[in-house]
């Protein structure tokens, strides 16, 4: 793969580069990913917190297959990384169709799912250019009870054996602290070690508040004279922060310096313990990573369910159906947004949103 132009080689003698993150935000780029929200239903009542905004309204529109199957016609020729996410990306009628298609268009093909029918597309899963995100709310206990089903880790811990016994070897684990889970985090890895995952993710969760609702009310009523849709990151008001904080903090250590060596174990965002505390704190959590800049708008777009080109939490530039993809992606609504964040660096929510840590990949 040639080296982008926004490398910039740090030593001569190896071959690690810095990326040049605000060099990325000029100028038109075609996406390195694209989210493609496929449906907003689920298989539970209770819709914990994975990568993604997303709005889990069950009686937001599905986009036919067919105008899925043209939209990857259309960034085909640019082989990107797909991601498949809802809701529950397995709900939707047609999904094996539509990974058949974007096997046929050489697209790197990511599913996020809860696992909990995943007995039911294991042929389709196997295939060769699709990775697999498993995500779970805390070990066996926590997770069937915050989802409110009994057998909900067995039926997806089961699913993983059967892939792990077919030789796949594509499989992510997904966590998220919860004040209902942080104290299983480790008893976790040790129940889900013998699937050997190419990585264990272990994310800090997204979450808003009243104030910093408010606070995103009056920021784009300001810059973009549009309200800010509260339903696209949750609003917690469980978390206490400096309780829950320090047992996150305790446990982020505890798994580093346990596990670290012998598993590739990622926290995002991957930041230190003082930060940790700031992360979870009212006040404090817009001191998080100062030189950090969002590349969603410029580089990872989300699709929506009813087929909005979503370049932040809910703002959408345009509509596949509409203006097509690359009219919505280059045109003045886009290039208006992109060029306010860049004024303005930050909005009041971006350091509780896991698109602000997304990295490029250069390779």
């Amino acid at each position: 793969m040639a080296i982008p132009h926004n490398l910039e080689k740090v030593s001569k003698d190896d071959v690690k580069y810095a990326v040049d993150y605000k060099g990325l935000r000029n100028g038109f780029s075609a996406p390195q990913k694209f989210v493609l929200k496929l449906t907003s239903k689920t298989n539970f009542s209770h819709r914990f917190d994975t990568q993604e905004c997303v709005v889990t309204s069950a009686d937001e529109p599905e986009l036919p297959v067919s105008v899925w199957e043209g939209f990857i016609d259309n960034i085909g020729w640019t082989t990107p990384k797909v991601v498949l996410t809802g809701g529950e990306p397995l709900l939707y009628p047609d999904f094996e169709s539509l990974l058949d298609m974007l096997g046929e268009n050489n697209c790197r093909t990511e599913i996020i799912t809860d696992g909990y029918l995943l007995n039911d597309y294991m042929d389709s899963i196997l295939a060769d250019h699709t990775e697999l995100t498993v995500c779970f709310a805390g070990d066996e206990k926590s997770h069937n009870k915050i989802l409110g089903v009994d057998d909900s880790f067995q039926r997806s811990i089961s699913a993983l054996g059967g892939l792990k016994k077919a030789g796949y070897e594509k499989i992510t684990l997904h966590y998220t602290f919860l004040p209902d889970n942080v104290s299983d985090a480790v008893a976790f890895i040790e129940r889900t070690k013998s699937l050997s995952p190419v990585k264990m993710v272990f994310q800090h969760p997204q979450f808003s508040s009243p104030l910093l609702n408010n606070l995103m009310q009056a920021c784009w009523d300001k810059e973009y004279s549009a309200g800010f849709d509260e339903r696209h990151i949750p609003t917690a008001t469980s978390i206490k922060a400096a309780e829950f904080s320090e047992k996150v903090a305790d446990v982020v250590a505890e798994i580093k310096a346990c596990y670290a060596s012998d598993f590739n174990i990622v926290f995002t965002p991957d930041i230190s313990v003082s930060d940790i505390k700031r992360y979870y704190s009212e006040q404090e959590h817009f001191l998080i990573l100062p030189k950090r800049v969002c590349l969603k708008p410029w580089q990872f777009p989300t699709i929506e369910s009813n087929g909005d080109v979503s370049l932040c939490l809910g703002y959408a530039a345009g509509n596949i159906q509409a203006e097509g993809f690359w009219d919505a992606w280059g045109g003045d609504k886009s290039d208006n947004f992109r060029k306010k964040l860049m004024t303005v660096e930050r909005f009041p929510i971006c350091t509780r949103c896991s698109s602000l840590y997304q990295d490029v990949e250069t390779a």
